[in-house]
């Protein structure tokens, strides 16, 4: 069996508290090491998949550069990646700031 490590990624975060938590963003899977597809379903947390990966059900780096970027948000805004108590054009956090973003250039 071969490991595919690519679909194993780690991230830290905080807590409201400000303790560190691992998350994981993703997952693992043991192939045979001759095997070269894999088929998978759309697995992770709202609010920081990939849009493009649930569309394709295709994991790139810029996957896990989203997942991150939600993570930075949420620390620069003090605010969860989805809440449903927010308005309803508010309540995706990376929406959100995209929108907010382009309504307010540097």
């Amino acid at each position: 069996m071969g490991y595919l490590g690519t679909f194993l990624k780690v991230l830290t975060l905080l807590d409201e508290n400000y303790v560190a938590k691992v998350a994981n963003f993703g997952a693992s899977k043991l192939i045979p090491i001759n095997q070269i597809e894999l088929a998978t379903i759309v697995q992770g947390t709202l609010g920081y998949l990939d849009p493009e990966y649930l569309q394709t059900n295709q994991l790139t780096d810029k996957s896990d550069v989203y997942s991150f970027g939600v993570v930075l948000v949420e620390l620069l805004t003090g605010k969860k990646a989805l809440s449903f108590d927010r308005p309803e054009e508010e309540r995706n956090l990376a929406i959100y700031f995209r929108l907010w973003l382009s309504t307010h250039p540097p």
